[in-house]
Protein backbone atom coordinates (compact mmCIF):
# COMPACT_ATOMS: atom_id res chain seq x y z
CA UNK A 1 0.00 0.00 0.00
CA UNK A 2 1.75 3.70 -1.23
CA UNK A 3 2.03 5.92 1.42
CA UNK A 4 0.48 9.49 0.64
CA UNK A 5 1.55 12.50 2.26
CA UNK A 6 -1.42 14.93 2.56
CA UNK A 7 -0.15 18.63 2.94
CA UNK A 8 -2.68 21.17 3.67
CA UNK A 9 -2.73 24.34 5.60
CA UNK A 10 -6.54 24.19 5.92
CA UNK A 11 -7.41 21.89 8.50
CA UNK A 12 -10.83 20.54 6.73
CA UNK A 13 -9.18 20.25 3.35
CA UNK A 14 -6.39 18.32 4.63
CA UNK A 15 -8.32 15.70 6.58
CA UNK A 16 -11.31 15.74 3.25
CA UNK A 17 -8.19 14.14 0.89
CA UNK A 18 -7.05 12.11 3.48
CA UNK A 19 -10.53 10.35 3.77
CA UNK A 20 -10.70 10.46 0.02
CA UNK A 21 -7.53 9.41 -0.58
CA UNK A 22 -7.77 5.98 2.22
CA UNK A 23 -11.07 5.39 0.49
CA UNK A 24 -9.29 4.81 -2.72
CA UNK A 25 -6.79 2.12 -1.17
CA UNK A 26 -3.88 4.41 0.13
CA UNK A 27 -2.74 5.35 3.10
CA UNK A 28 -2.87 8.97 3.70
CA UNK A 29 -0.67 11.27 6.52
CA UNK A 30 -1.16 14.67 6.84
CA UNK A 31 1.15 17.52 7.41
CA UNK A 32 -0.46 21.28 8.28
CA UNK A 33 2.07 23.20 6.14
CA UNK A 34 5.01 22.42 3.85
CA UNK A 35 8.03 23.14 6.65
CA UNK A 36 5.85 20.09 8.46
CA UNK A 37 6.33 17.80 5.53
CA UNK A 38 9.74 18.20 4.59
CA UNK A 39 10.90 17.18 8.78
CA UNK A 40 8.36 13.81 7.62
CA UNK A 41 10.22 13.32 4.57
CA UNK A 42 13.48 13.98 5.88
CA UNK A 43 13.15 11.77 9.05
CA UNK A 44 11.90 8.82 6.32
CA UNK A 45 12.95 9.81 2.55
CA UNK A 46 11.28 6.27 1.24
CA UNK A 47 8.47 6.40 3.51
CA UNK A 48 6.47 8.44 1.08
CA UNK A 49 5.35 7.38 -2.43
CA UNK A 50 2.95 10.25 -3.35
CA UNK A 51 2.76 13.81 -1.90
CA UNK A 52 -0.25 15.62 -2.44
CA UNK A 53 0.40 18.90 -1.45
CA UNK A 54 -1.54 22.94 -1.36
CA UNK A 55 0.12 25.61 -3.69
CA UNK A 56 -0.32 28.22 -1.55
CA UNK A 57 0.53 27.37 2.31
CA UNK A 58 2.49 30.13 4.68
CA UNK A 59 6.25 29.63 5.33
CA UNK A 60 7.16 26.74 2.92
CA UNK A 61 4.71 26.89 0.07
CA UNK A 62 3.80 24.28 -2.46
CA UNK A 63 6.14 24.83 -5.20
CA UNK A 64 9.08 25.23 -2.59
CA UNK A 65 7.87 22.00 -1.52
CA UNK A 66 7.98 20.07 -4.34
CA UNK A 67 11.44 21.29 -5.62
CA UNK A 68 12.70 20.37 -2.73
CA UNK A 69 11.26 16.98 -2.93
CA UNK A 70 13.93 15.53 -5.71
CA UNK A 71 16.92 16.19 -3.34
CA UNK A 72 15.38 14.10 -0.30
CA UNK A 73 14.20 11.06 -2.53
CA UNK A 74 14.13 11.61 -6.64
CA UNK A 75 10.98 9.21 -6.49
CA UNK A 76 8.40 10.61 -4.90
CA UNK A 77 5.43 12.01 -7.05
CA UNK A 78 4.32 15.54 -5.97
CA UNK A 79 0.83 16.88 -6.97
CA UNK A 80 -0.17 20.55 -6.81
CA UNK A 81 -3.09 21.38 -5.15
CA UNK A 82 -4.65 25.27 -6.12
CA UNK A 83 -8.19 26.76 -5.95
CA UNK A 84 -6.98 29.30 -8.70
CA UNK A 85 -5.56 28.05 -11.60
CA UNK A 86 -4.00 29.33 -14.39
CA UNK A 87 -1.63 27.94 -17.30
CA UNK A 88 1.48 30.39 -15.80
CA UNK A 89 0.92 28.50 -12.45
CA UNK A 90 0.36 24.70 -13.72
CA UNK A 91 4.07 25.47 -15.55
CA UNK A 92 5.04 26.68 -12.97
CA UNK A 93 4.31 24.18 -10.95
CA UNK A 94 5.65 21.12 -13.57
CA UNK A 95 8.90 23.47 -13.37
CA UNK A 96 9.40 22.88 -9.84
CA UNK A 97 8.82 19.08 -10.26
CA UNK A 98 4.98 18.65 -9.50
CA UNK A 99 4.09 15.58 -11.78
CA UNK A 100 0.20 16.43 -11.66
CA UNK A 101 -1.65 19.68 -10.60
CA UNK A 102 -4.81 19.17 -9.63
CA UNK A 103 -7.83 22.43 -9.61
CA UNK A 104 -9.68 22.83 -6.48
CA UNK A 105 -12.45 21.39 -6.26
CA UNK A 106 -11.71 18.04 -8.09
CA UNK A 107 -14.38 15.45 -8.13
CA UNK A 108 -13.67 11.89 -7.06
CA UNK A 109 -12.96 10.04 -10.49
CA UNK A 110 -10.27 13.09 -11.16
CA UNK A 111 -8.31 12.29 -8.01
CA UNK A 112 -8.67 8.28 -8.61
CA UNK A 113 -7.38 9.22 -11.79
CA UNK A 114 -4.40 11.64 -10.57
CA UNK A 115 -3.90 8.33 -7.72
CA UNK A 116 -3.75 6.24 -10.37
CA UNK A 117 -1.32 8.39 -13.21
CA UNK A 118 0.88 8.83 -10.17
CA UNK A 119 1.54 5.75 -8.88
CA UNK A 120 2.01 4.43 -12.22
CA UNK A 121 5.28 7.43 -12.73
CA UNK A 122 5.91 6.25 -8.83
CA UNK A 123 6.12 2.45 -10.01
CA UNK A 124 8.41 3.86 -13.53
CA UNK A 125 10.62 5.85 -11.36
CA UNK A 126 11.65 3.20 -8.24
CA UNK A 127 12.37 0.73 -11.80
CA UNK A 128 14.49 3.75 -12.86
CA UNK A 129 16.33 3.69 -10.08
CA UNK A 130 16.66 0.47 -9.55
CA UNK A 131 18.14 0.11 -12.89
CA UNK A 132 20.22 3.10 -12.36
CA UNK A 133 21.79 1.44 -9.19
CA UNK A 134 21.99 -1.88 -11.34
CA UNK A 135 24.04 0.02 -14.07
CA UNK A 136 25.92 2.17 -11.31
CA UNK A 137 27.16 -1.49 -9.90
CA UNK A 138 28.12 -3.01 -12.92
CA UNK A 139 30.21 0.12 -13.68
CA UNK A 140 32.23 -0.31 -10.56
CA UNK A 141 32.43 -3.85 -11.19
CA UNK A 142 34.13 -3.31 -14.99
CA UNK A 143 36.07 -0.03 -13.79
CA UNK A 144 37.44 -2.64 -11.38
CA UNK A 145 38.10 -4.99 -14.01
CA UNK A 146 39.80 -2.59 -15.95
CA UNK A 147 41.85 -1.59 -13.07
CA UNK A 148 43.04 -5.17 -12.83
CA UNK A 149 43.44 -5.77 -16.73
CA UNK A 150 45.78 -2.52 -16.62
CA UNK A 151 48.00 -3.85 -13.56
CA UNK A 152 48.97 -6.74 -15.43
CA UNK A 153 49.66 -4.92 -18.28
CA UNK A 154 51.81 -2.82 -17.02
CA UNK A 155 53.45 -6.03 -15.05
CA UNK A 156 53.61 -7.71 -18.58
CA UNK A 157 55.50 -4.65 -20.12
CA UNK A 158 58.10 -4.39 -16.93
CA UNK A 159 58.75 -7.94 -17.66
CA UNK A 160 58.96 -7.16 -21.41
CA UNK A 161 61.21 -4.85 -20.62
CA UNK A 162 63.71 -6.52 -18.54
CA UNK A 163 63.09 -9.60 -21.37
CA UNK A 164 63.93 -6.94 -24.25
CA UNK A 165 67.26 -6.30 -22.32
CA UNK A 166 68.26 -9.81 -22.44
CA UNK A 167 67.14 -10.16 -25.83
CA UNK A 168 69.24 -7.40 -26.66
CA UNK A 169 72.80 -9.07 -25.49
CA UNK A 170 73.06 -10.96 -28.84
CA UNK A 171 73.68 -8.46 -31.15
CA UNK A 172 75.99 -6.76 -28.39
CA UNK A 173 78.14 -10.25 -28.12
CA UNK A 174 78.15 -10.00 -31.85
CA UNK A 175 79.64 -6.40 -31.70
CA UNK A 176 81.50 -7.78 -29.06
CA UNK A 177 83.06 -10.98 -31.18
CA UNK A 178 83.87 -8.99 -34.49
CA UNK A 179 85.83 -6.23 -32.03
CA UNK A 180 87.48 -8.66 -30.54
CA UNK A 181 88.57 -11.23 -33.75
CA UNK A 182 90.05 -7.37 -35.05
CA UNK A 183 92.32 -6.39 -32.13
CA UNK A 184 93.27 -9.92 -30.86
CA UNK A 185 94.52 -12.78 -32.90
CA UNK A 186 91.94 -15.47 -33.35
CA UNK A 187 93.88 -18.45 -32.70
CA UNK A 188 94.24 -16.91 -29.00
CA UNK A 189 90.94 -15.42 -28.15
CA UNK A 190 87.87 -18.08 -27.46
CA UNK A 191 84.77 -17.13 -26.28
CA UNK A 192 84.22 -20.55 -24.70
Amino acid sequence: MERVLVVDDERECRHALADAIAAKGFEPETAEDGSAALKRIQKDPAGYGLVYTDLCMPQVGGLELVSQLAGLDPTIVAVLLTGHTSPASAVDALRAGAYDFLTKPFTSTELEMSLTRSTERRKMLLKHEEYRAHLERLLEERNAEILGTNHKLQELYTLGSQTYSFVDVEPKLTDFTRYADQHFHPDTFHLC
